[in-house]
């Protein structure tokens, strides 16, 4: 799966009920060591932590216990869409809508999975719905999804009106800022486009490989071998995957042949 498709920037908030004015053993059911909303917050602790093992097998023990819990099944679709497995995350993501429809950042999600999945129709139907929605409070990660969505389809004004309007919402959104980089290297304008993906990168607050190659690779068309390499060397040091490594490697090699 393309990980530059993907825009993950949802906050996962963690409830934990006070329980002022009780004595300390009176813990209330849904807390209790083994409850499947304990089980859900420690999944979630997990997942923040990166420990996906960790956190599938915490939500799936809370989901046994009690099937029709959202935020587990929201949990589990996010470990699965982050582990490329499409199907099995479009299953959840949908049974937690079926639970709770208002759940808006599980139509984002649906709408990369089908942006995946090249299926333009759906895609665009979750996203314009989290877009919209007065109930998300991300809008801008719906936006730039959609901006994908249409990058990835070739309808570049259509992805243009989607960043302006994205960009209305929040104007430091990182995503919103590459996707529009995109945009600017498709139309050949690679100098504004070097811009974008570097301002990218530094509201980011740290490197991202995506938008790391997608800096590289304008640097590289534009002849600028050492800046390309220099960019291509800082993303190989940040590569998790022997794939991606791999990838990264033909990259620095291609420069030799410009």
């Amino acid at each position: 799966m393309k990980k530059s498709a993907i825009i993950l920037m949802a906050i996962f908030s963690i409830f934990f009920a006070q329980c002022s004015n009780k004595k300390a053993n009176m813990i209330p059911t849904h807390l209790r060591p083994g409850s499947p909303e304990n089980l859900m917050n420690e999944g979630f602790i997990a997942l923040n932590a990166g420990m996906l093992k960790q956190a599938e097998q915490r939500f799936t023990t809370a989901l046994k216990k009690k099937p029709a819990l959202v935020g587990a099944l929201h949990g589990l679709g996010i470990i699965y869409l982050n582990q490329s497995k499409l199907d099995k995350a479009e299953v959840q993501f949908l049974k937690a809508l079926q639970y709770k429809r208002d759940l808006i950042d599980a139509h984002n999600y649906l709408g990369i999975i089908y942006t995946e999945k090249n299926d333009y129709n759906k895609a665009k139907e979750h996203l314009l719905i989290a877009a919209n929605s007065d109930l998300y409070q991300t809008p801008e990660n719906a936006y730039a999804n959609l901006a994908m969505l249409e990058i990835r389809f070739n309808k570049l004004d259509t992805a243009r009106r989607y960043i302006e309007r994205g960009i209305r919402k929040n104007k430091q959104f990182p995503p919103l800022l590459n996707a529009y980089g995109i945009i600017l290297e498709k139309e050949r304008r690679y100098g504004q486009a070097v811009f974008y993906y570097t301002n990218a990168i530094k509201l980011l607050g740290k490197d991202n490989i995506n938008y790391l190659l997608n800096l590289g690779r304008v640097y590289a068309t534009m002849g600028k071998k050492d800046k390309a390499l220099d960019i291509y060397e800082r993303a190989l040091s940040k590569s998790q995957t022997e794939a991606m490594k791999v990838n990264i490697r033909e990259m620095i090699k291609s420069l030799d042949k410009k």
